[in-house]
């Protein structure tokens, strides 16, 4: 698999569609990664910068596996 397929399985649902929702979460990570590396890079990087990248992750990641939960127990309610 070439790297332009795996980056689009990134942003693209099963059925092929591309996802919007996956796109800007995707774009985001993208700027925000470059915003923390250019800041490293030119040497003010802070705690907090850091901290707040780490933190919007991990929240995000938190917040879309609970919606995941959700969706499954609501499909798994109405078979």
């Amino acid at each position: 698999m070439s790297v332009k397929e795996r980056a689009l399985q990134l942003i693209t649902n099963p059925n092929g569609r591309m996802s919007t929702s996956d796109t800007l979460v995707v774009s985001a990570f993208i700027s925000s990664t470059l915003v923390l590396l250019y800041s490293t890079f030119k040497g003010d990087l802070t705690e907090w910068l850091f901290l707040g990248y780490i933190s919007a992750w991990v929240a995000q990641s938190q917040a879309s596996k609970q919606a995941a939960i959700k969706r499954d127990r609501e499909v798994s309610n109405h078979e």
